[in-house]
């Protein structure tokens, strides 16, 4: 290694090894049976089922569509686990908050597993939570605020026209691992690195038992520590501020630098892609929200923007929803008409999608409101797995459609140029118009 600055697109030590061609992620591609189930998975199917039966077992899982319910099960952390062996799995056997419950042992480890932990002491949850805070530090949010603002802007340019996910949203995105985590990802691999990042969360985030994508998000993952390796031993040479060569500065070993940037990454660029396209779908397709929004962006009103954008996100919010593993008995809504109870073992889908639309929490819920006195609820997730990065995603949020909105006059371009719009779930490609004011 030379030390060459990462991010170098003619460093041949940041690309891909020679038999390590793109990731085939046509895998991702929804199948017949799950094209038909997503019919069902509407806003006006979870109306009745909030009112008829908001706790619906359906014998692999249990649906709950509630929002007080949803709410619980994300803030009950000890009686509602994360599936955190899959997590372990992608990281190369090693933990991460998003896996891990608030203790030194996760219930999910073998036998051997936990005896190696008793003479070991492996990091528990607080130990990776200070770690992130310690070196994903609040107070560069400014730093990023100038740097994802001054990216977006060159992405935007001064065409007609944008590709407002790959090359804005995503590209931002992929630009903040890059210079502020200090992942070596060349100019010229952000598509692959994107897919292998979507690959990586449709596994982890699966709700189904046996994933059947766990084969491609093995891959992927390999594929990403490898990266993240990589990058690390780059970081030694690096005189950039990265998180990465933070880390390193630290002491702390390899290993546990990669599940934290590994569980940072996975976290971020896939969710953040969905999220702010989301919300660009909303814009676009409801004159009051891009109306609200862009005479905020215009006033160069943060606050007021922020609000709006994650207004619009609750008529979208993101397409994976929370799983969790019953532990113990549980009974919802006690004394109402909508309790409802279930079992340990029980798998959970906390469904966002119809909490966020619960006339119960949100009055008039179709209507869009950005004074509404809950604008972030559940977008982010609750309790214990609350997003750790949720400051650094809605910030890349508002940057990103900041810069987009004060370009000009926005309107979708349907043909969209013949590129396949999404990849699985994930918002792929969007071409966007800009009418210059």
């Amino acid at each position: 290694m030379d030390g060459k600055p990462v991010g170098a697109g003619d460093n041949p030590e940041l690309l891909l090894e020679e038999d390590e061609g793109p990731l085939d992620v046509s895998a991702l591609e929804p199948t017949a049976k799950e094209r038909f189930l997503a019919l069902f998975w509407r806003p006006e199917v979870f109306r009745v089922l909030r009112a008829v039966r908001p706790v619906l077992d359906l014998g692999d899982v249990v649906l709950l569509t509630r929002h007080d319910d949803v709410r619980a099960v994300l803030e009950h952390d000890r009686e509602f686990h994360v599936e955190g062996c899959r997590i372990r799995k992608a990281s190369g056997d090693h933990d991460f908050v998003l896996g891990m419950q608030d203790d030194h042992r996760c219930p999910f480890r073998s036998l051997q597993d936990a005896e190696q932990a008793a003479c070991q002491s492996p990091p528990s949850y607080r130990d990776y939570q200070r770690w992130v805070m310690q070196h994903f530090q609040l107070e560069d949010l400014t730093r990023l605020r100038t740097q994802m603002g001054a990216v977006a802007e060159r992405a935007i340019g001064h065409g007609g026209y944008v590709d407002a996910i790959a090359g804005l949203i995503t590209h931002v995105a992929i630009d903040v691992c890059r210079d502020y985590y200090g992942v070596a990802v060349p100019r010229e691999q952000e598509s692959d690195f994107a897919n292998t990042t979507f690959a990586i969360s449709r596994w982890l985030f699966d709700p189904a038992k046996d994933s059947r994508f766990e084969g491609l998000g093995s891959e992927a993952s390999a594929r990403l520590r490898r990266r993240i390796h990589r990058s690390i031993a780059l970081a030694k040479g690096d005189p950039r501020d990265t998180v990465i060569r933070r880390l390193v500065q630290a002491d702390l070993p390899n290993a546990q630098i990669c599940a934290i940037i590994f569980g940072m990454i996975s976290g971020f660029v896939p969710t953040s892609t969905m999220a702010a396209g989301h919300i660009l779908q909303v814009l676009l397709s409801r004159a009051d929200a891009y109306q609200a929004a862009s005479a905020a962006a215009r006033a160069e009103d943060d606050v007021r923007l922020e609000r709006c954008l994650f207004e619009a996100m609750r008529f979208k919010p993101l397409s994976r929803e929370p799983l969790r593993v019953c532990q113990q008995p549980f009974t919802f809504a006690e004394g109402s008409r909508w309790k409802g109870s279930v079992k340990p073992a029980d798998r959970v889908i906390a469904i966002t999608a119809s909490a966020m639309m619960d006339e119960t929490a949100y009055p008039n819920p179709r209507k869009f409101d950005p004074d509404r006195a809950l604008p972030h609820a559940l977008l982010y997730g609750a309790g214990l797995h609350r997003c750790i990065g949720a400051p650094i995603a809605s910030l890349h949020a508002v940057e990103c459609l900041r810069a987009l909105l004060r370009a000009g006059t926005l309107r979708e371009i349907k043909c969209n140029g013949g590129m396949k719009m999404r990849c699985g779930p994930f918002p792929k490609h969007m071409l966007v118009g800009i009418e210059q004011l």
